[in-house]
């Protein structure tokens, strides 16, 4: 026969916990996709935003407007 613990209360043992399915990769799948589109794209379209890389001659028709706006003529002196 069992004779309960000093206190009078009963000890159960702990119940089995069946273990938890695990959570779907997808959504973290999905989102490394999208990070890497957006990487890329943004890497293949950085070279584009790079100042006299791809068009040599564009500084000069820049240069003389950047002197209209310092002296406030709006005269470029090249015709």
């Amino acid at each position: 026969m069992h004779t309960p613990p000093p206190g009078g209360a009963m000890q159960h043992a702990p119940a089995h916990n069946p273990p938890k399915p695990a959570a779907p990769r997808w959504p973290w799948l999905t989102l490394a996709a999208i990070a890497l589109a957006a990487f890329a794209l943004r890497a293949w379209t950085l070279r584009l935003n790079l100042p006299y890389v791809d068009h040599p001659d564009e500084p000069n028709p820049i240069n003389y407007v950047v002197g209209m706006l310092r002296t406030g003529d709006p005269n470029p002196h090249f015709f």
